[in-house]
């Protein structure tokens, strides 16, 4: 059974990706813990596979290129779920995009 807040206290987007995230055979995904969120990482969601842990920042938009560099020197991945304004992504296009940050084999 879902804990209800989870979902009461994360927002829908990320939850979506770590469920697809999830749904990768030999990825271990969870919600990021206050130290991941709050501290250096800033992430939302940490993905474990192939021995590694990849820190994913979820937003609805693409981060603008200053962000992405922020971000990356924090060595946090960021990952969208929408193109444009109210223009989702598929679940397969997420799902593609999370197996391109960890260089899924």
């Amino acid at each position: 059974m879902i804990d209800i807040s989870i979902i009461m206290n994360n927002n829908p987007d990320e939850l979506k990706v770590l469920d697809i995230a999830s749904s990768i055979l030999g990825i271990n995904a969870k919600l990021a813990e206050p130290s991941e969120d709050c501290g250096h990482h800033k992430a939302d969601i940490v993905i474990e596979y192939d021995s590694q842990k990849y820190y994913l920042q979820v937003s609805k938009q693409p981060k603008s290129l200053r962000e992405l560099k922020k971000l990356k020197s924090l060595g946090t991945y960021a990952i969208n779920t929408h193109k444009y304004h109210n223009i989702p992504l598929s679940d397969l296009e997420l799902y593609n995009k999370i197996k391109s940050i960890i260089n899924y084999k």
